[in-house]
């Protein structure tokens, strides 16, 4: 996973969605597999329920989710740089001029209307990508993954 990360370096690079993807991916199955070891080792907590708490508004909130996985899994929006797709990149309508949209209404303007967001929007979401996993990166590195003892 750390591999991955390190190896993020630009926004433009072809496996971008697909580094960020399972980084977000090893974190959620890392949890789930590990929480009661965390809960039990830990001496902070609150650094436990910052992770359990980005991690599941990341993979299973309906409203964050659209904009992670919902993206990262559609084929028929990346094409080929999707992380699953090979698929060819359903017709686009146009390029998104609106200004200060949120993320969430780029993706559905995008998915719904086959409107394609602008320069500074496909910014705005790259962004948000890779703050976010860098984020929950930082603070899973801060959980308790071995035993003081």
């Amino acid at each position: 996973m750390l591999y991955e990360w390190a190896n993020i370096y630009s926004y433009t690079q072809t496996d971008f969605i697909k580094r960020v993807s399972n980084i977000l991916e090893v974190i959620k199955n890392d949890i789930e597999r590990n929480k009661e070891s965390y809960d039990e080792k830990s001496t902070r907590p609150w650094v436990n329920n910052l992770v359990y708490f980005l991690s599941k508004q990341v993979n299973d909130n309906n409203y964050y989710k659209g904009c992670f996985f919902g993206v990262f899994n559609a084929s028929d929006l990346f094409g080929p740089y999707s992380r699953h797709g090979s698929a060819e990149i359903k017709s686009i309508k146009g390029v998104n001029n609106q200004q200060s949209m949120d993320c969430k209404t780029i993706i559905n303007e995008w998915r719904n209307n086959g409107i394609l967001p602008s320069d500074e929007q496909f910014m705005k979401l790259f962004k948000l990508w890779y703050f976010t996993t860098s984020y929950l990166v930082i603070n899973w590195l801060r959980l308790p993954h071995f035993s003081a003892k």
